[in-house]
């Protein structure tokens, strides 16, 4: 069960977050217009995310199973 103090904290964070958005977005919007760069790839890797398959597990289905023992 969340407490009180929590659930308070949590929201706030949350209304400050959406607040600043609109703010961060015009700015980055209008930093496009006055000069142009090349194109920038940035990619990710994130080791040890959650499996999609082992998340939900498909609970009675014997394929499932058989290719995941473990």
């Amino acid at each position: 069960m969340t407490s009180r103090r929590v659930f308070l904290k949590g929201s706030a964070l949350a209304v400050f977050g959406v607040g600043s958005i609109p703010a961060w977005l015009s700015r980055s919007v209008y930093a496009g217009e006055t000069q142009r760069r090349k194109k920038i790839l940035v990619a990710i890797f994130q080791r040890g995310a959650v499996d999609g398959l082992n998340m939900v597990v498909p609970f009675g289905e014997q394929r499932y199973y058989e290719l995941r023992p473990s």
